[in-house]
């Protein structure tokens, strides 16, 4: 388990570098994304990892597989967050990538 980035909230200074640190590190996820949109190859893997979410799927009735399918189904709305954070229009390229 990673150290957290504050041990004492009362301490600005500590307060501070980890705003710091948590922008980049979001900057950083999101180049990558970027970096893997980037790519026909990178395309496809982004839809097939969206598709295995469930993100295209109805939501199932099943009580027992719900949390497991919700949290399968965050894992895609995160990334299309980001896909849409990066540039709206990605979203539509990946989702033809499977025709290339």
């Amino acid at each position: 388990m990673p150290e957290p980035l504050v041990k004492n909230v009362g301490d600005e200074e500590q307060v501070r570098k980890a705003g710091t640190t948590v922008e980049r590190r979001r900057a950083r996820q999101l180049m990558d994304v970027q970096w893997i949109a980037g790519q026909e190859q990178g395309k496809r893997l982004l839809l097939r990892i969206l598709a295995l979410s469930g993100i295209f799927d109805a939501p199932g009735v099943g009580v027992i597989d719900l949390k497991y399918e919700e949290g399968k189904r965050k894992i895609g709305v995160e990334l299309l967050r980001d896909l849409r954070e990066l540039d709206p229009a990605l979203v539509g390229e990946i989702l033809k990538a499977e025709e290339r």
